[in-house]
């Protein structure tokens, strides 16, 4: 059956593809990272697997397999098999560096599916795992390359597939300033990838079956989170702390704060330190030590005060509760911003 695809011109299609190889490699980074807790930690393993992926698809190119026909159904069992491997957890991989970890961070990836295990898995199958399948997909995409570049000149081709891989970082990092969410970036990725690989009748059904599947799954997977330019937020109240002295959980009669965690792993709290807030040893010990830098105020070199990494606030409550300076406050992260305002 003859294929054909969209774009004709081989020069245009070059690029796009240089385009779509970088573009998918920063969403592969990010969409990991945010759905399996230990590829946070260890996000070069998808920049490491897709260099040899694509290194070994090259070596593939005068092979009578066409592998890029594999492409969108390998991407959606990849971005699919995210979420399912990040609702397990694991130890963490050395005792001498220390991961802050609890239940109460569990991401709950497919709780939209009504299912909320927490089953426990090694850290390192979901390591190779990842790195395996990622490797797979980019040896697919280096065949496609290797091929595209003997039609050109080496220095041409070089050039023209460079220019494209400038503009896939360029065009993930546009999306990232605006805030988009996941479901952006990847069906972004998957227009640019429809646009140039070769297309027959059986091809189609075959994306528009990965696509109808993949698609709606993510989505309801991304709308249980918060989506920064830089991480998956999740936010939850708490009423409930567990009191070392008394050695007991102590509930209280309203929420006493907010637990913040990002890609899976706490973060940070916002808590109500100020007159109002309930009184408890809990709130006493966190106002006690967010206020320590400023107990010594009258003594210090005067002048403003500049906190960077502000979070969510509780800095800048403190500078503001035990100073009559002025506060500078540096956050980098516009959702953590706007939830500290909101909570």
């Amino acid at each position: 059956m003859a294929t054909m695809p969209l774009i004709r011109s081989a020069q245009l299609r070059l690029f796009l593809l240089g385009t779509a190889i970088l573009y998918w490699e920063l969403v592969f980074i990010r969409w990991t990272s945010a759905a399996i807790r230990i590829v946070a930690y260890f996000s070069n393993f998808i920049l490491i697997s897709a260099f040899l992926g694509l290194g070994v698809g090259a070596l593939l190119a005068r092979s009578k397999w066409d592998l890029k026909k594999y492409l969108v159904l390998s991407i959606c069992v990849y971005l699919i098999l995210g979420p399912v491997l990040g609702n397990f957890f694991h130890t963490n991989p050395s005792g001498e560096q220390e991961y802050i970890w609890s239940s109460s961070t569990l991401s709950g990836n497919l709780e939209f599916l009504g299912l909320n295990f927490s089953t426990q898995l090694p850290y390192w199958p979901l390591l190779i795992f990842t790195f395996f399948i990622n490797t797979l997909i980019f040896v697919f995409f280096g065949q496609w390359l290797g091929r595209l570049f003997e039609t050109f000149a080496p220095l041409k081709a070089y050039s023209v597939e460079v220019a494209g891989s400038i503009f896939g970082i360029a065009l993930f990092g546009l999306f990232s300033f605006w805030g988009l969410s996941p479901i952006f970036w990847i069906s972004a990725g998957f227009i640019i990838l429809l646009s140039i690989v070769d297309l027959n009748l059986k091809r189609v059904i075959l994306a528009a079956l990965s696509l109808a599947v993949c698609l709606p799954f993510l989505y309801a997977f991304e709308r249980q989170f918060i989506w920064s330019p830089y991480y998956k937020i999740s936010i939850a109240p708490f009423d409930t702390i567990f009191d070392p002295v008394q050695k007991a959980s102590l509930t209280f009669p309203k929420t006493i704060g907010y637990t913040l965690t990002v890609n899976n792993d706490f973060h940070q709290q916002i808590l109500d330190l100020g007159p109002n807030g309930i009184d408890s040893n809990f709130v006493r010990a966190w106002r006690a030590t967010y206020d320590e830098p400023h107990a010594t105020d009258g003594q210090d070199v005067p002048g403003p005060i500049l906190i960077v990494g502000a979070g969510t606030g509780n800095d800048i409550s403190a500078a503001l509760r035990g100073t009559n300076r002025p506060v500078d406050a540096v956050e980098i992260d516009p959702q953590i911003i706007r939830l500290g305002q909101e909570f």
